[in-house]
């Protein structure tokens, strides 16, 4: 990150500070070194299915006063690379999704991906 002489502000490049989807989870905007953070770990909002408020076993950094809007739209988005497929040796347990459900997630992405 580069200092442009404000004092107590530090600027990103875009794609840092906007990053809506990536593993860093939603940081968005600038920050300043006075703010403080609180993580919370989203709910899954999938649409259809039984039981749709699994949490997803990731959490994210976000302004505190931010912390009662934060939300993730997506399963996809919110878990780890390594979350889907590996029957292996799990040193964490994350919520299964496979075929319908995997789609209801993607359109519910496209669906909230302003959010």
């Amino acid at each position: 990150m580069v200092d442009h002489g404000r004092v107590g502000q530090w600027w990103g490049d875009k794609a840092l500070v906007e990053n809506t989807a990536g593993l860093n989870g939603p940081i968005n905007g600038l920050f300043t070194l006075l703010d403080t953070f609180a993580y919370v770990t989203p709910v899954s909002g999938m649409k259809g299915g039984s039981q749709n408020n699994e949490e997803v076993q990731t959490t994210y950094p976000v302004k505190s006063d931010q912390k009662a809007t934060a939300k993730i739209a997506s399963l996809i988005n919110a878990s780890p690379l390594n979350s889907y497929g590996d029957d292996g040796d799990k040193k964490a347990i994350y919520p299964e999704v496979r075929g319908r459900q995997l789609q209801n997630i993607f359109d519910d992405w496209k669906t909230n991906k302003s959010c």
